[in-house]
This record gives C-alpha cells, structure tokens and sequence, in this order.
C-alpha cells in the first residue's frame, strides 16, 4: 500500500482508512454520514496520519477527478447505497487504469426478509406448521475456484 491512492467509500469512522494510512497509503475518506466523517476528522486531528475525509455520496463522487486512485475499498458499504450502480459507476471513473475496487459485502447467507424471498432465499413452512425462516437456494458446498470480472469502460 506504500505511496498507493487509496478512496475508503463508506469510511464510517475511519477505521481502515487509519488501517491504509499506517501501511503508507494517502487515503481520501468519504461517507455520507457527516457525523460519521466528523468522528473521522475528530480522530484524524487527536492522531494525524494524513487522511482527507469527505463528506459524500457514494453515486455521485462530483468533488473527486477521474482516474486518480489506485484502489477504491468499499466494506459493508455497497449493499446499502440506494443507487449502487451510479456508484460503481463513479468507483470506475475515479479508478486509474488498471487500479482496484475491493468490495467486502454481506454473504446471502446472513440476508435475512419477513415472508419474502431474497437474494436466493425462500421461507419453508413444515408439515406441523412451523417456519424455516429462509433456505438457501444455491448449491452451496459445491466447492470450486470462479474468477468473476468486471469491466466499467464502456459504461
């Protein structure tokens, strides 16, 4: 991470941007919640390793210029940006070539609905009435190595 640029989208507290920082990264922070970014910044001025934290919303990432980070990292944050696809959008505008997007997410698995079904999940109602509140559709333990990639120049 040494001299990286690196984008925490959905930073929260900073805690990984402090994370990147520590590693030698200069880390821009942004998340929407402007209490959030001022516990950032409060902690930013208490102990200083040169974070830039913004206020921001993650779809519309107007105050940053295109193709200037390095790795964008998103944890626990994408899931619940109402516009995502504008904001993996935008992650693609402010990335330089080649640069990275790791994103760390809830696994279907801890998605929980009332009665719905979601992400693959459906509730089961037994012979005596009672609920399997959600069942997992997918064929989980077959085990195998997929590489899954995505390509945002064309968007």
């Amino acid at each position: 991470m040494k001299r990286k640029k690196v984008l925490d989208l959905g930073c929260g507290e900073g805690y990984y941007s402090r994370v990147f920082a520590e590693l030698g990264a200069h880390v821009t922070g942004i998340d929407f919640s402007e209490e959030m970014v001022n516990a950032a910044s409060e902690e930013e001025i208490r102990l200083p390793l040169g974070i830039n934290y913004v206020t921001a919303d993650a779809s519309n990432l107007k105050e940053i210029e295109s193709c200037c980070f390095d790795v964008v990292f998103s944890f626990m944050t994408l899931m619940d940006i109402e516009d995502y696809e504008a904001a993996v959008k935008e992650v693609a505008r402010v990335l330089k070539e080649r640069g990275r997007f790791i994103i760390v997410t809830l696994h279907p698995c801890f998605e929980w609905s009332d009665d719905r079904q979601i992400s693959g999940w459906e509730t089961r109602v037994r012979e005596d009435g009672s609920k399997i509140s959600q069942y997992f559709l997918y064929d989980y333990f077959n085990q195998r190595i997929e590489t899954v990639s995505w390509d945002f120049e064309r968007l």
